[in-house]
């Protein structure tokens, strides 16, 4: 985490791998590693771990919007909007 924290995303994303590679069914980590992805600008990779952190059951809000956010930097707007929508409606406050 401390990688992330301070954009160090390729270090981060090594350590993240790492992790997946002992636990194939956390979906934080990939959801962390679709973040770094994100940020290396590996955005179809980026959804690849996104939405395989949704299908091992992901609850966690920031999933929605990396997907959203990977979306937009495709200029797939209204994929993006769907999501966003998503992540709205499974918190409010977002």
């Amino acid at each position: 985490m401390s990688y992330l924290e301070s954009e160090s995303y390729d270090l981060a994303l090594k350590d993240f791998q790492m992790v997946a590679s002992f636990d194939e069914n956390y979906p934080e980590v990939f959801n962390l590693m679709g973040l770094s992805k994100t940020h290396l600008n590996d955005i179809e990779n980026a959804l690849k771990d996104f939405f395989h952190a949704v299908e091992i059951g992901s609850r966690n809000i920031a999933v929605f919007n990396g997907i959203s956010y990977a979306y937009l930097m495709l200029g797939k707007f209204e994929k993006a909007l769907i999501y966003s929508n998503i992540a709205l409606e499974k918190e409010s406050k977002n």
